[in-house]
């Protein structure tokens, strides 16, 4: 977050090997895909220009930060087969679940926690089956590498 690196005494991208964002969602999943409306529930610094320069590279689907929301985005991707369901704060492919009708849905839904989804939502998107999955960065050191 913002106000960390202060408080360590970093003030330069040369003293850090990492990142700085200013909104808690922003260093999840929660930003690759767009909401599911332009009535859709969105967090204070949503970007929905980032999503939409992103949509080519990510799977169909959406972040949702309301049931509601969730339940929609659900409803639309179905229509094209199995949905993963994919926790933000997440990693290594933990997280995940997989759904195949609304009532496994709502199943999912009525035991995800209603704090989680107001601050860091829900990402659904199309499932798919036998997938390996490679990382790709970028790191700079300038004038140490």
């Amino acid at each position: 977050m913002l106000d960390e690196p202060r408080a360590l005494g970093i003030h330069s991208p040369h003293q850090l090997y990492g990142a700085v964002v200013p909104y808690p969602f922003v260093k999840t999943k929660a930003i690759t895909h767009g909401l599911v409306s332009a009535r859709a529930a969105r967090l204070s610094g949503w970007s929905s220009a980032f999503t939409r320069s992103v949509r080519d590279a990510v799977l169909p689907g959406h972040t949702a930060f309301d049931f509601d929301d969730a339940r929609q985005s659900a409803t639309r991707l179905l229509q094209f087969g199995p949905v993963r369901l994919k926790d933000p704060l997440g990693d290594g492919g933990r997280g995940q679940t997989v759904v195949t009708e609304i009532a496994e849905l709502d199943a999912f839904l009525e035991k995800f926690p209603f704090e989680k989804m107001a601050s860091h939502g829900l990402v659904l998107e199309t499932n798919l089956r036998r997938v390996t999955t490679r990382s790709v960065g970028l790191r700079e050191c300038p004038g140490r590498c």
